[in-house]
């Protein structure tokens, strides 16, 4: 909208029509209802609207919310130039130019809640004065005319109750009605916004004649007469807030100017008016606009505070039929599984053309038919079975639901998603292999050995960007799979108990008081009666049973528990407990240790659980018997930090029927539901900042650094997950799944065969927190230890695999021999890609540029599409700069990574070979060794990250480049110049690993004596507004603000941000010197009283 056009709104038009004026569309009155009067209205309004069945052609409501908000915008800048100018403003003015803030930020939430197309998906009028406007949009527009503005929770329960008695409204109008009231509102306001810009001009003009007027009279009274007959000339527009301005303002000054105010009661009464009554009409104008912006700005703040989720619940029909659920579970779920469960219903009746509560009544009916069956599955009577379980297809033919050919062919080839999965890769894989096959022309005819080589390596090469993109592709394909909840948010039930357990080695007294601070802020951030928080315990390995020192640390531990139940034993009795194990003589490693280290301390606690089994714990401390009747445990690391709720969060989605684990007799595995569920794992803000390393792989918070590569494809797309040893799982069924399956001395990666096993599904929307590696050095330590463990576990490939009892039927399914299989080509990549490279410059130097070219490419081929598709996907309210600023920051340390991994290629691969020969050894030869590990803060201690250290750990990157130069240089060609980046860049491996390990910090700058002073300034004008503001006068509570111009006015109210940051001040305001000791403790103590 043109300067001009809102120009030619709001100017006030001279000429007078019939005795009215253009003062713009009226403002939304109407008589005024109470809650009685809107429960017949509602229903009379449902019983006169016809709904129009054919699709919306246009788009109704952005453009006026344009309008509308543009209008508003220049009303302020009118009134806020005339404030500037001192002048005086009427009290409607006021409330305009003191909420503008207010209604700017409404503006803002209006047009992020109102997409382009949103309003054409609500069903729409057929006929009346709104006829096209979503029938909502109608709702809204009674509702605030019929209380002048004032719109809350009651009249707008009350008015839907009543309409839905009627006609009941579909699920996506009970959302839209937050948005339609907004966009009511501020139509009203625009509407008096208008109102008030129009009266002020027409009194400015008014005052304009009436100092024209006192100026001729006072000085030559003769020539009034000319005077009004330029007044009457000019044909002034007869409103009322000109006559009465111009009157108030000329009356009683002079003798001669009642001549004007004479001409002026004659044209009065021509229209069978006067002054007076003029007056007294503008007066009540005037005050009914000051009630219908103060009403309506108000509303404005109430439906922010309206809990719309509950109000939703409360009104929608839909809701109330699947409240009927025989299981008698929906009522228990938490919110997001309950709109889960009607935006299903919503799509399924959208699709079919029913209505929202038919399709609802049909789950229902289908669940309750269920009770007359003898189910071997009890979940098939909850109502969320037929919606997003097994049944969905039987309620799809229930409902007639037609399946479009499109999502028919889909659903067939997802049938099998492992294959489809599994194929994709492969096709791509050999498509990406493609160009090397053209370059391996140049080979002779009896070379066919190099041949056969350069397939494995390239083949293995390209894989990396083959699974890369292939993944990327699914996560923006389908949609993240979410799993039901049941609601613990107000306590977990009994029969729920859930222990959060850290098995860990007590090794010095500085790592138990880690340890008990631990578990302490675990249960400070997930206070819960039935949740108990447990150290499994047992000494690192030694040469004999028991070392001297070690009996005081255990009773150190012993203490520290009793000191924790005994301090919280308020709240709940004995929350906390340790067990301890004795180490045993282990022949195969040689050494005294814990029995099958973390899984085996798990092991031994679920059969404590289960069987009452005690004698593998010498030492017990707490409660056994609450103990004994836990459902789920949480395990965690020692560095994992649970944050507040995710304990209750976890258990409520394994309490849920849908996901309950259900055992097959026969092969002891989970096939339904989950025995385990894995949350997402989240690297620590303090953490990620330790150095340059952990800023750059740690990236932002919520990455999952274990599957970073594949992020939750495997459940978004099969509905399983790999588990990564830090979850919730169901202690019977890992029990009874796990128990006796896996041998002695041979697993050190349990977790993904565990999860296998077990079914383990992923938690999108839960994390722990843990801190990631700090050092290069340290990350591959880990990097090590996992692909020694993976290679363990690479016999659960084949069709038997070893266990307790022998060989036995392998049990796992496709895609968690997948799993394992994927690992197993990770820990290959490096090596088989350095030999490529190191294979087209050597064996075919006359190609070699191309060779380097093409498997450079597809390395980066995956971030360059992940980049494209970050730089062109902005949000639909980011401004072009922001979006690409902050698309490049994100895209560049993603970059980085890749860089930096190719740096580091050639180490990676010695790495990664070092651990498959190390595996082959002890696995078939020597038989030893094959649980040595150590925990993380150990390795992070036993790091040295000096250069030196580095030069020597990471020499093989240097040396790989100075032998490959050397070979290319024997040869005599010039192709390693092409190649000297890449040698280069292998050559500063460990000065680059050595910079990146680096802690890093960012030093205050020294603050100069201005700067200095300048801040105290600062500080004592800060505390100077809490020290005037927040005394006894306020109740000793911060006010919102305080206004200076263009008046002074305080705003007397307050929130809880506001008193946090006034009790913060206080005490910045006693650090500073600026109150006493004394003068603090009466403030908090009046503030907290």
């Amino acid at each position: 909208m043109t300067k001009q056009r809102l120009a030619n709104l709001l100017r006030w038009r001279p000429e007078r029509r019939h005795g009215s004026f253009d003062t713009g569309e009226p403002p939304l009155r109407a008589e005024l209802f109470g809650l009685e009067q809107f429960s017949s209205f509602g229903a009379a309004l449902a019983a006169a609207h016809d709904l129009d069945p054919a699709s919306p052609s246009s788009e109704c409501l952005l453009p006026r919310l344009t309008e509308n908000a543009a209008i508003i915008r220049h009303s302020y800048d009118l009134i806020a130039a005339a404030a500037r100018a001192g002048q005086a403003l009427a009290p409607d003015a006021e409330w305009l130019l003191d909420n503008y803030y207010l209604i700017a930020e409404q503006i803002d939430i209006a047009r992020q809640h109102l997409p382009k197309g949103y309003s054409r998906e609500l069903p729409r009028l057929r006929s009346g004065p709104l006829r096209g406007f979503p029938r909502i949009y109608d709702l809204a527009l009674e509702l605030v005319s019929h209380t002048d503005g004032c719109v809350d929770a009651d009249n707008i329960t009350h008015f839907i109750k009543a309409y839905q008695r009627v006609q009941s409204l579909k699920l996506g109008e009970l959302w839209a009605i937050p948005i339609m009231l907004r966009l009511t509102l501020l139509e009203n306001l625009r509407r008096v916004a208008y109102r008030i810009v129009w009266r002020r001009q027409h009194r400015e003009l008014a005052l304009k004649w009436a100092r024209r007027f006192i100026a001729v009279a006072q000085k030559d009274p003769r020539l009034f007469v000319t005077e009004l007959a330029d007044f009457v000339r000019a044909n002034p527009p007869m409103s009322p807030p000109f006559i009465a301005e111009l009157y108030a303002n000329i009356e009683g000054i002079h003798s001669v100017i009642g001549l004007a105010i004479n001409w002026i009661e004659q044209e009065l009464s021509q229209q069978g008016q006067s002054i007076e009554l003029i007056q007294q009409a503008e007066s009540q104008s005037q005050a009914a606009d000051q009630i219908s912006i103060g009403n309506t700005i108000t509303s404005l703040r109430t439906l922010n505070a309206i809990d719309w989720r509950q109000f939703v619940e409360n009104l929608s029909v839909t809701e109330a039929v699947l409240r009927r659920d025989p299981a008698g579970v929906y009522a228990q779920m938490d919110f997001r599984t309950r709109d889960h469960y009607r935006h299903v219903v919503e799509g399924l009746a959208k699709t079919t053309k029913q209505a929202e509560e038919s399709v609802a009544e049909t789950a229902v009916r289908l669940a309750i038919a269920r009770r007359d069956h003898s189910l071997a599955d009890r979940r098939e009577l909850h109502v969320g079975y037929f919606l997003i379980d097994r049944g969905a297809p039987e309620l799809q033919r229930a409902v007639g639901f037609r399946i479009p050919l499109s999502r028919r062919l889909r659903r067939r080839l997802c049938r099998r998603p492992v294959v489809l999965y599994l194929g994709a890769i492969s096709a791509l894989t050999l498509l990406m292999a493609t160009p090397f096959c053209w370059l391996c022309q140049a080979l002779r005819p009896g070379q066919w050995p190099w041949l056969a080589l350069a397939a494995v390596l390239i083949l293995l090469s390209v894989s990396r960007s083959a699974v890369a993109l292939i993944n990327w592709v699914i996560t923006l394909g389908l949609s993240p799979r979410r799993l039901a909840r049941l609601d613990f948010s107000k306590g977990v039930p009994e029969n729920h108990r859930t222990a959060v357990v850290i098995p860990t080695l007590l090794y010095s007294e500085n790592n138990l008081h880690s340890l008990l601070e631990r578990i302490e802020i675990c249960y400070l951030a997930n206070r819960e009666p039935n949740l108990c928080f447990g150290l499994l315990l047992d000494f690192p390995d030694a040469a004999q049973a028991e070392l001297p020192h070690e009996a005081a640390l255990l009773a150190a531990a012993v203490t520290g528990i009793r000191q924790l139940n005994t301090e919280y034993a308020a709240e709940q009795t004995n929350p906390f407990f340790l067990l301890f194990r004795k180490r045993e003589w282990n022949p195969a490693e040689q050494t005294w240790m814990g029995h099958e280290r973390k899984r085996g301390k798990l092991e031994m606690f679920n059969r404590l659980v289960c069987e009452g089994a005690s004698d593998a714990w010498p030492v017990l401390e707490g409660d056994l018997e609450m103990i004994r009747s836990i459902k789920y445990v949480i395990t965690l690391d020692a560095d994992t930090q649970l944050p507040p709720q995710a304990a209750v969060k976890l258990a409520g989605t394994l309490a849920h029927p849908l996901n309950r684990p259900r055992l097959n007799p026969q092969t002891l595995c989970v096939e339904q539901g989950y025995g385990i569920l894995q949350p997402r794992i989240s690297a620590s803000l303090i953490g990620s900042q330790r150095s340059w390393f952990a800023r750059l792989f740690a990236g932002e918070s919520g990455l999952d650094p274990y599957t970073r590569e594949v992020s939750n494809v495997y459940h978004d797309l099969c509905g399983l997950s790999a588990f990564v040893g830090k979850g919730i799982y169901d202690v019977q069924a890992f029990h009874a799944a796990l128990g006796k399956r896996f041998p002695h001395n041979r697993i050190l990666s349990h977790d993904l065969i565990e999860g296998a096993h077990a079914r383990c599904g992923f938690v999108n929307d839960v994390e722990l927190i843990e801190d990631p590696p700090a050092t290069y050095l340290d990350d591959t330590r880990r990097h090590h230890r996992w692909v020694r463990g993976d290679w363990q576990i690479a016999s659960w490939l084949w069709p038997t695999v070893p266990s307790a009892n022998g060989q036995q039927p392998n049990r796992l399914g496709g895609l968690a021999r997948w799993m394992i299989g994927d690992n197993l080509r990770r820990s290959l990549v490096p090596a088989a890609m350095l030999a490529a490279l190191l294979f087209g410059w050597v064996v075919l130097p006359t190609e070699a540029w191309r060779w380097t070219a093409t498997l450079l490419a597809i390395y980066f081929l995956p971030n360059l599409a992940r980049t494209l598709r970050a730089l062109c996907s902005k949000a639909q309210h980011a401004a072009w700069t922001a979006h690409l600023k902050r698309a490049l920051a994100n895209e560049t340390r993603a970059w980085t990574i890749d860089v930096f991994e190719l740096m580091m290629l050639p180490f990676q691969a010695g790495l990664y070979l070092d651990a498959i020969g190390l595996v082959a050894w002890r696995l078939h030869v020597s038989r030893r060794k094959l649980l040595e590990w150590k925990t993380a803060a150990e390795t992070a201690r036993a790091i040295d990250s000096r250069l030196w250290t580095m030069w020597t750990t990471l020499g093989i990157a240097p040396l790989t480049a100075l032998g490959t130069a050397a070979i290319l240089l024997s040869a005599g060609t010039t192709g390693w110049l092409l190649h000297a980046p890449l040698l280069l860049l292998w050559l500063s491996a460990p000065a680059i690993a050595w910079i990146t390990s680096w802690p890093w910090s960012s030093p205050p700058a020294p603050l100069t004596a201005p700067q200095k002073l300048f801040l105290r300034n600062m500080a004592r004008r800060t505390w100077a507004y809490f020290e005037r503001f927040g005394g006894a006068e306020d109740n000793w509570l911060p006010p919102d603000n305080f206004q200076e111009e263009p008046q002074a006015r305080l705003a007397t109210r307050t929130s809880p941000t506001n008193m946090g940051l006034g009790l913060i001040s206080a005490l910045a305001a006693y650090d500073f010197g600026y109150l006493s000791s004394g003068e603090l403790v009466e403030r908090l103590g009046h503030t907290l009283n």
